[in-house]
């Protein structure tokens, strides 16, 4: 089972890096005194990557909730409360295999 994706670590720090360069760069110009003369004065741009908008859409589509499932979710958590859940050791661990043949293939 895959809790974090290496990729989306190198991309984020990428991405704060690059942030913290432009922010150390505007520090500077604002101390040289660049910032204020007529030839530095340029409109603010942002861009943001295609793989940004799609991180964003994934999360805001992840923040919706199911109504079935969370029926489901308050129903085990009031079996758990009362003491009568019961755990299938045979499903747990047919789950405990499934995810790791995923893992392994």
């Amino acid at each position: 089972m895959k809790i974090s994706d290496p990729n989306q670590r190198i991309q984020l720090e990428a991405y704060t890096s690059k942030a913290q360069a432009a922010q150390i760069q505007q520090q500077q110009q604002q101390q040289n005194g660049v910032q204020g003369s007529d030839k530095a004065r340029s409109a603010d741009k942002v861009e943001i990557s295609s793989e940004s908008r799609l991180m964003s859409k994934l999360n805001a589509a992840l923040q919706v909730q199911d109504p079935e499932r969370a029926a489901k979710v308050n129903a085990i958590k009031d079996q758990i409360q009362q003491g009568t859940y019961q755990v299938d050791p045979e499903k747990v661990a047919q789950g405990m295999l499934t995810d790791i043949l995923k893992d392994l293939g």
